[in-house]
């Protein structure tokens, strides 16, 4: 059974008792995110425990897309039906796919590590900025501030160009604990450098770097927090973990599913880049996975997947497989060597 109606969530709210309401061994439909949305976004103080118990709950749940693979010739043809499990915010296709997008993310920033300083160094400099941009929650309601904090980062970003002119981001969101957002942002200079200096207070004792113009960028309607990075893998890595598992802290497991959660419910994509990365990336993207192709000349052997029906549960599946055959009875298959027969048209 699918959950297709918020209906079916006030039905759940009604039958079980105070403390059992997110019990994880409650039989539930299938979770669908459209009448989560409509349930938990029509109250006034948003259950952010709730959004966290159903967002686990659709994540567990494995949904396959089948596809047909079509291998043409020049004079035969043959398909084959299979099954391709989809990624969902926080699972494991979603994570490898993150994976290999900030590998070739680190491609489009630097051939190699870029380092803009030295310990060393009598003059500390650097083009790249690491942002924490928080929220005050007297401003907004939590659901509003989710809503609303696109297009004002949008806005501080503005003014931050007609500063300092162009500049490349690298952005993600994490909630606190209490459900409201804030934002990291990596930022790179093309035509600014900052002079950088060492501050050790820190409440943990960690050395960071500051930079001496940080009010400059405190057009950010709460607290900001502006640090030089050192190296540019670093700042990468740090942010591709929050994409990856929601926080760069480790074992923090209740707050990294949290912001998932809330992403998840606000549709929001868990990082976002300036246009010219985003075009970059999607074309090396484009070019490691071919997933349809045209007939060549000389009749070579080409796949072409085409799409059946809707993406959903799969009877039988094991969601620890990634593809399935269907032509007979469930077959993992290698998606990379499917063996299709061929046939006379």
């Amino acid at each position: 059974m699918v959950l297709s109606e918020s209906s079916d969530l006030n039905l759940l709210d009604s039958s079980v008792g105070h403390g059992e309401k997110y019990d994880a061994d409650l039989e539930l439909p299938w979770v669908r995110l459209n009448p989560v949305r409509e349930w938990f976004l029509s109250s006034d103080e948003l259950d952010v425990k709730g959004v966290r118990f159903f967002y686990r709950r659709w994540r567990s749940e494995a949904d396959y897309l089948k596809l047909r693979v079509r291998v043409e010739l020049r004079d035969r043809f043959g398909d084959k039906r299979i099954a391709f499990k989809c990624a969902k915010r926080g699972n494991d296709v979603y994570l490898s796919r993150v994976k290999d997008s900030f590998s070739v993310l680190k491609r489009l920033f630097v051939e190699k590590d870029m380092e803009f300083f030295k310990l060393s160094d009598k003059e500390r400099k650097t083009r790249v900025l690491f942002a924490t941009l928080t929220y005050d929650v007297k401003r907004k309601r939590v659901q509003d501030a989710w809503v609303g904090i696109g297009r004002e980062f949008h806005n501080w970003m503005r003014g931050l160009r007609k500063k300092f002119g162009h500049i490349r981001v690298l952005r993600t969101w994490e909630s606190f604990e209490n459900g409201y957002p804030h934002v990291h942002a990596l930022l790179y200079f093309a035509d600014r450098e900052f002079r950088v200096w060492p501050d050790m207070r820190e409440p943990d004792g960690e050395l960071v770097f500051r930079i001496d113009e940080k009010r400059e960028f405190e057009g950010w309607h709460s607290f900001v927090d502006i640090r030089a990075a050192r190296t540019l893998s670093a700042v990468i890595r740090y942010i591709q973990k929050r994409v990856m598992f929601g926080t760069d802290r480790n074992g923090d497991e209740e707050r990294g599913d949290l912001t998932m959660a809330l992403c998840w419910l606000f549709r929001k994509r868990s990082f976002s880049l300036s246009r010219e990365l985003a075009r970059g990336l999607a074309d090396l993207i484009r070019d490691m996975r071919n997933w349809a192709h045209q007939l060549t000349v000389d009749g070579r052997i080409l796949k072409v997947w085409e799409p059946v029906g809707r993406p959903g549960p799969l009877e039988g599946a094991n969601p620890c497989v990634w593809f399935y055959e269907l032509d007979r009875d469930l077959k993992p298959v290698d998606a990379e060597r499917v063996e299709v027969s061929s046939r006379e048209p």
